[in-house]
């Protein structure tokens, strides 16, 4: 009899706790979100996304920002919590981040004989001076979440230097 009523009574607690949390999304809800980067109407096959939420003017909170990889057709899924879940419901300010701002595959310099290090680092300051002047964001973009609809999103880069 007692491990009924112990089953029972976990039972109404795991049940009580699920109601009064509600649906599992906690504080800030989180909507599918995708999009494109476009460079000059081309897509941008390289680099990273992160929308930021914005939070209401005079809070302190304003949740947690939504990352995505970006693949070589241009093309992003984002996430926030669970992979691909997409990003809170809200406004947010959208960030590009190029190679430039990304850890290169390339030995780091420290590694090889003297010709064989500077080799490298001729070469990554190279590919930095490259990619600074492929596409930059120039000035803050925001975008919104809807809590209904498609959240699909298509971010517009400049071609030329550093933004």
């Amino acid at each position: 009899m007692f491990r009924t009523d112990s089953l029972r009574t976990l039972v109404l607690a795991g049940a009580l706790c699920m109601a009064f949390a509600g649906c599992g999304e906690g504080k800030f809800p989180v909507r599918p979100a995708t999009g494109k980067v476009l460079c000059s109407g081309r897509p941008v096959g390289i680099g990273s996304i992160s929308f930021t939420p914005v939070g209401d003017p005079g809070s302190m909170e304003s949740g947690k920002p939504a990352m995505g990889t970006l693949r070589p057709d241009g093309t992003f899924t984002l996430t926030t919590n669970d992979r691909f879940d997409g990003a809170i419901v809200g406004k947010h300010s959208v960030r590009y981040f190029g190679p430039e701002d990304e850890d290169s595959d390339e030995p780091s310099v420290a590694e090889g004989s003297a010709e064989e290090k500077a080799k490298i680092a001729e070469r990554q300051k190279q590919k930095k001076e490259q990619q600074k002047m492929l596409c930059v964001q120039k000035g803050e973009i925001i975008v919104e979440v809807k809590n209904d609809g498609v959240n699909d999103f298509t971010i517009e880069l400049t071609s030329g230097g550093p933004g």
